[in-house]
């Protein structure tokens, strides 16, 4: 389970990588740590003690540095052909700055890992857009707070949002409407695009369906 850095440090990495460990043999097994990983998770070295992984949460920016540097992993960043063009455009500087957050950036090379053919473009200041052959895939607001919100293409993603978190504009009224709980239509949206709202890392595999759910809609 060591593979796989979701586990360890689920909030902050947006790569798999191997996390280098070192575990002593005896009737009770140790694990070694670095001292800014104990330093994270509120621990001594020699405590002993149930310890849960989820716990490794960075919020400091040197302290991330230092936490990923020390067990083997680079900083995330997603250093992609579609990312760096469009730090290029004129409003480049806004997605620059968004690709700080980590819930952004995470998202963002997940989203560039459905296919090839996504491309990404600036929109304005509050947004990127990405598109799949040309054509509008979701619409990715900036960072506010902790909230991160998509414009879906539009279409009905009522077999993927199993908890009924895509919101609908009451102008673009369809017949799969009807099947829809109240709270889920609106009087308006952007451009009346389905809208769902990211509160955390955790909702990313979430967005993952409803946008790979975009890519089929014709």
């Amino acid at each position: 389970m060591y593979n796989n850095y979701r586990t360890i440090v689920k909030q902050t990495v947006t790569r798999m990588q191997p996390l280098k460990i070192k575990i002593e043999e005896g009737n009770e097994p140790k694990l070694i740590l670095p001292k800014v990983i104990l330093e994270i998770i509120g621990a001594n070295s020699g405590s002993e003690g149930a310890i849960q992984l989820e716990q490794i949460r960075v919020t400091d920016s040197i302290q991330k540095n230092n936490a990923y540097e020390s067990i083997g992993l680079a900083y995330p960043t997603v250093n992609k052909p579609p990312v760096s063009e469009a730090l290029k455009m004129p409003e480049g500087r806004h997605l620059a700055a968004a690709l700080d957050d980590e819930i952004f950036s995470a998202l963002l090379e997940n989203v560039l890992e459905l296919d090839s053919r996504i491309t990404i473009k600036t929109v304005g200041t509050s947004m990127i857009g990405c598109y799949h052959r040309r054509r509008g895939l979701v619409w990715v607001k900036y960072p506010q707070g902790d909230n991160i919100t998509l414009h879906l293409r539009k279409g009905d993603y009522s077999s993927v949002d199993r908890n009924r978190r895509v919101k609908y504009s009451r102008k673009n009224r369809m017949s799969f409407y009807d099947s829809l709980n109240a709270e889920q239509i609106v009087s308006s949206t952007f451009g009346d695009y389905p809208t769902f709202t990211l509160a955390g890392m955790d909702d990313i595999e979430y967005a993952i369906v409803l946008i790979r759910c975009a890519l089929m809609l014709k």
